[in-house]
């Protein structure tokens, strides 16, 4: 019983590394514009979250590759799942989510700026 609880964990720790890579991957690209306006945003607003999430995907890739069968296929349900709903979501329920537009605030002048 310990070796399915084991896999479990193992499968829900490579998810939110995944989950956090993407974050960091938005977050730089959220703030991108933002991002270029001098070097400190630059490393602290687009470089970190970037640096970020290339660790995570790093070890989510080599974990990956070490899972054993059956949790290797729980992972891509799981993945395969996902995917399904949300293009469920986007395309077939119109969420408006999808419809949003993007804005940033600007931590400077604490303005709204569209993304």
């Amino acid at each position: 019983m310990s070796g399915a609880f084991d896999a479990v964990v193992e499968v829900v720790g490579l998810l939110f590394a995944l989950f956090y890579a993407v974050t960091g991957v938005a977050t730089a690209w959220l703030y991108r514009r933002v991002a270029a306006r001098s070097l400190a945003a630059a490393l602290t607003i687009g470089a970190m979250p970037l640096a970020g999430a290339a660790v995570l995907l790093y070890i989510a890739v080599r974990s990956m590759t070490e899972l054993e069968s059956g949790s290797a296929i729980g992972l891509l349900i799981l993945a395969a799942l996902g995917l399904l709903l949300l293009a469920f979501a986007r395309f077939v329920e119109r969420a408006p989510f999808f419809s949003m537009p993007r804005a940033v605030i600007d931590p400077d002048s604490e303005k709204l700026l569209n993304s």
